[in-house]
């Protein structure tokens, strides 16, 4: 059981997030999050974020506070860790769509999973060799499956209406947490079971919400959009009780396994800032500043 951590309860209803600096110059991140063991943190960076040119974007791991950043590969988008902390997961273009792809941080070795769908992002489980993935199946719909590391045993766990996207593993490997587009202009989080069963809706209807993750203490968080300028991460329960909001502006926050630090961004594209903090948001501190 993760120990307990206070967060910032939602016991005033006028409670805003604060700013945090961005910039000066066009600099987006793509994804970021803390390894398995969480001593360390993983970022995709695009400096040219103004012309943002694919073949730009760098990857970069650090340690949990942001010291010591090494680039370690280039030309590909998001990224995860496997459950070992040894290897990356990425997306690249392929011939035929997108090849899903093990990187060795070692040994800068690449290997492709040979998985003929068409993915888009892939989490690994922390107690397990399975996956999760975001596929997208064409006519603008989007799904998730499961298979294993290797690429084998394929299933199709969420089906319409809408798309299914950025699935992820709760820690204990129990959940998997998304979020729905309905194309009504309000996404919902649903929590579910690793097959696909039991789900269940954790947002407001009347809110537009996205970007999920699992908190500390077993809560998940989401991205709560009140407009473009407006993005604010919303903490709730399993049952969707709202518990709190994250003290700073963000679009997108994850945590770390271990349940005692958060990643996140200030600002928007073209011009961000990455940060981490403790798990109630104190102690912010810029990190991923690298040219």
């Amino acid at each position: 059981m993760l120990p307990f951590i206070p967060l910032f309860v939602l016991n005033q209803a006028q409670f805003e997030p604060k700013e945090l600096p961005v910039g000066p110059e066009p600099t987006a991140f793509l994804s970021f999050c803390f390894s398995p063991d969480s001593k360390r943190i993983l970022y995709s960076k695009i400096n040219d974020a103004k012309n943002f040119d694919p073949q730009k974007r760098n990857i970069w791991i650090a340690d949990a506070d942001g010291s010591n950043p090494e680039l370690v590969t280039s030309g590909v988008g998001a990224s995860e860790w496997t459950r070992d902390g040894r290897s990356l997961m990425y997306v690249k273009s392929a011939p035929m769509g997108t090849d899903l792809c093990l990187f060795d941080i070692a040994t800068k070795k690449e290997k492709s999973l040979g998985i003929k769908l068409s993915v888009r992002a892939a989490h690994c489980s922390p107690v397990t060799d399975k996956l999760v993935l975001m596929v997208d199946l064409g006519n603008r719909i989007t799904q998730d499956f499961t298979c294993n590391l290797d690429g084998t045993d394929i299933r199709q766990i969420t089906f319409g209406p809408g798309s299914a996207f950025n699935p992820l593993w709760s820690p204990d490997g129990k959940h998997i947490v998304y979020f729905r587009e309905l194309g009504d202009g309000k996404d919902q989080i649903y929590l579910m079971n690793p097959d696909g069963t039991d789900q269940r809706r954790l947002s407001d209807l009347n809110e537009h919400n996205f970007y999920p993750d699992f908190g500390p203490n077993g809560l998940v968080s989401y991205t709560l959009m009140k407009n473009e300028k407006d993005k604010r991460i919303a903490i709730c329960n399993s049952r969707g009780e709202r518990q709190s909001v994250f003290p700073y502006r963000t679009s997108r926050l994850r945590w770390s396994p271990d349940g005692k630090r958060a990643i996140f961004v200030a600002g928007d594209h073209p011009t961000m800032g990455l940060y981490v903090s403790n798990a109630d948001g104190s102690n912010p501190k810029r990190v991923g500043e690298t040219r």
